[in-house]
């Protein structure tokens, strides 16, 4: 089992502003902290030294299923998929999803409609949070985990409460400098005034973006001077973020993983061409699995994490 002891786990560069049409993005280059996950028992993952990496694919949409799963499968990779109910239909379908979880890949909820959940009523609350929980228990996926749309909502009570009634865990899209633990129960604890806090229903992760600065999407364009990376300014980030992990372990129990989560997929042979910041080229993606594959990291889901109630934790099954 692992134990958080000393932060909300994972890592984050990723801030929404406003109604999430702008986009923060951190300058190539600046690797974020990890926060740490003590190891208690693994035996079943060999050796302490081993690195550890969750992949999520946010919004499903089929270049995901058409271009990412083959290379997942090509390495022997699970990943989570975070479908948007209400886009299943006029993307991926539901017959592709179905199919994913069948082919063994973690699927979870991303609400019905990608809504800013700050935005939204308590009414319009449960019809994102908790429809499409059953949205997905009607095509036979029991999801117990929820990924915030454009990271909004991790710090609203209104919002966590309703996440609460319905999943175990929440992944969202913050980025603290450390956490202390809570028993008051779900709500966000802050600690210090740089936005500090634990919260089992906001769970870091990484974003990767070849476009730094704050993106507009309605114009596809930046409202002030951006950074643009190529393939290989891009994974040369993915590198550091992933082997970052080796200096909180310090060759002793693995104590950080950092979860990846993409978006969509282009066939630009060099991904500062396009123009949609959190997008991934195919060949940047699979020479990032190859990575992975080649130094040895094991590829968990978040299927494979789950709160300990009793310590306040979280914990790898």
């Amino acid at each position: 089992m692992f134990k958080v002891i000393d932060g909300c786990v994972f890592i984050i560069i990723l801030v929404i502003a406003g109604t999430g049409i702008l986009l923060q993005t951190e300058v190539y280059g600046h690797i974020p902290q990890l926060h740490n996950v003590q190891l208690l028992d693994n035996e079943s993952l060999g050796t302490e030294s081993q690195k550890l990496v969750i992949l999520n694919f946010d919004d499903t949409s089929i270049d995901q299923i058409r271009y990412a799963k083959p290379i997942l499968d090509k390495y022997g990779f699970k990943a989570t998929f975070f479908p948007v109910c209400g886009w299943v239909k006029s993307q991926a379908g539901w017959e592709a999803i179905e199919r994913l979880h069948s082919d063994g890949m973690d699927i979870q909820s991303h609400t019905m409609t990608h809504a800013n959940l700050n935005t939204l009523s308590v009414e319009q609350l449960e019809n994102e949070i908790g429809r499409s929980k059953q949205c997905l228990l009607r095509h036979g996926i029991n999801a117990s985990i929820f990924a915030y749309p454009y990271g909004a909502g991790t710090k609203n009570e209104t919002v966590i409460n309703t996440i609460a009634k319905y999943y175990d865990l929440g992944r969202g899209a913050t980025y603290p400098t450390k956490c202390v633990y809570s028993r008051s129960g779900p709500e966000c604890v802050p600690t210090e005034p740089s936005n500090t806090f634990v919260n089992r229903y906001d769970i870091n992760s990484w974003v990767p973006t070849h476009i730094g600065g704050l993106y507009d999407y309605s114009t596809y364009t930046c409202t002030l001077d951006c950074e643009y990376y190529d393939n290989s300014q891009s994974f040369e980030q993915f590198t550091e973020v992933v082997d970052d992990q080796v200096n909180y372990d310090k060759g002793g129990p693995i104590k950080s993983i950092p979860i990846i989560v993409y978006h969509g997929f282009v066939p630009y042979e060099n991904i500062r061409e396009n123009k949609i910041p959190t997008d991934m080229s195919i060949s940047l993606f699979e020479k990032e699995m190859k990575y992975l594959h080649d130094n040895g990291f094991k590829v968990l889901t978040m299927a494979d994490l789950a709160y300990d109630a009793i310590s306040n934790s979280l914990r790898i099954k």
